[in-house]
């Protein structure tokens, strides 16, 4: 005869098969074949429940999804739960808006620059204009182009081409005279 031990009685008394069956009727699984009913993460999760209140051990292991949206909705709460912990242990969250806000920083640093850059090269070819020096095409070029990334839409490309125009009449002209 079969001597059974106290965690094999215990399972029996804490168990049974009416608990499992009942078990398995949450599921819909109550009339499926015994390897079926037996082989599946239904049951091996029953198992280790059974175990666990048999040997008066806590049990944490979330139950198995009863449909694909419930499983879709634990596997949604545990992804979330994983990257908020992680971002809690290891600061993510705060360390990315410190880096986010030095970008930015440099960002403007630069932008600045550039339009310091910008300007200066419209200057040097106004000056250019204002002396009746005619402008090496690439600088008029350059001025123009610098302007417009700067969003100046009243580009100065029209004040330039106006001032290169009279430059041209009143050499022709004194050329003319002469």
């Amino acid at each position: 005869m079969d001597a059974w031990d106290n965690f094999q009685i215990n399972c029996v008394r804490v168990g049974g098969n009416k608990r499992f069956f009942e078990f398995l009727r949450d599921y819909g699984k109550e009339r499926e074949s015994i390897n079926k009913k037996y082989d599946t993460t239904i049951a091996n999760y029953y198992r280790k429940r059974l175990s666990a209140e048999a040997k008066s051990l806590p049990f944490t292991e979330s139950q198995p999804a009863k449909s694909v949206s419930e499983e879709a909705k634990m596997k949604l709460e545990a992804t979330s739960k994983f990257f908020s912990d992680t971002n809690q242990k290891y600061a993510i969250s705060a360390k990315t808006s410190a880096a986010a806000d030095v970008v930015a920083e440099k960002t403007s640093a630069a932008a600045a620059s550039v339009a310091s850059g910008a300007k200066s090269l419209w200057a040097r070819a106004k000056e250019l204009a204002k002396r009746k020096e005619k402008p090496a095409e690439g600088q008029v070029v350059e001025a123009i182009t610098a302007a417009k990334d700067e969003g100046h839409d009243d580009a100065p490309e029209q004040e330039i081409v106006e001032e290169s125009k009279k430059e041209e009449t009143n050499e022709e002209q004194t050329i003319d005279a002469q």
